[in-house]
């Protein structure tokens, strides 16, 4: 679900409660993927955002409410994404991808701090996407669980690369070639049927 930082703000946030809301959005990505979301408090989105504390409830209500936008925001920029790129494309890039993306920092900390992900986002609809990349025609239940495969392997590089590369003894310089062979392996599970 990892694509690029969101940009703000979207083209479609026109009226000045979408405006509002976008840059409270773009805030909270920033602040919770930075610090995670139970260490900041609204009314530090509220000054990040330079947005009245009070708009925040009135416009969209928890912090819960919060983050679960947040995340659909960073979901639909991978959407967008995951349409663009073939699943190589799509591979290649999440393997390249900064671990200290916000984005990514964002999810992870929404999971380790207790929060569901159903609770929070739904079906991602960015993740059914890239499914519906493996096979086109139909997407089977084997398409998404070799998403859930995929996307368990390369979000692990993402957020645990660096640290397995170092706690393992290995040099900075195999990184490189250690980031091949997680997009090779990526690519095998994305054009791989597997039996029963």
């Amino acid at each position: 679900m990892t694509s690029p930082e969101p940009q703000s703000p979207r083209p479609e946030a026109a009226s000045p409660r979408d405006r509002v809301v976008t840059s409270l959005v773009q805030a909270a990505i920033e602040l919770f993927g930075t610090r995670g979301p139970d260490a900041v408090s609204l009314r530090e989105v509220a000054a990040h955002a330079e947005v009245n504390y009070g708009l925040i409830h009135h416009y969209v209500g928890t912090k819960d409410d919060l983050i679960s936008l947040a995340l659909r925001e960073v979901s639909a920029v991978s959407t967008e994404r995951f349409a663009i790129d073939d699943v190589a494309a799509t591979i290649a890039r999440l393997a390249s991808s900064d671990p200290n993306s916000r984005s990514l920092r964002l999810l992870a900390w929404s999971l380790l701090q207790g929060r569901q992900a159903d609770d929070l986002v739904g079906r991602s609809e960015a993740l059914a996407a890239l499914a519906g990349k493996l096979s086109p025609a139909e997407t089977t239940q084997e398409d998404r669980q070799r998403v859930v495969v995929l996307m368990s392997l390369l979000l692990g590089w993402q957020l645990f690369g660096d640290y397995l590369t170092d706690a393992l003894g290995l040099e900075a310089s195999t990184r490189e070639s250690t980031r091949r062979m997680v997009t090779a392996t990526a690519d095998d599970i994305s054009s791989t049927r597997f039996a029963g």
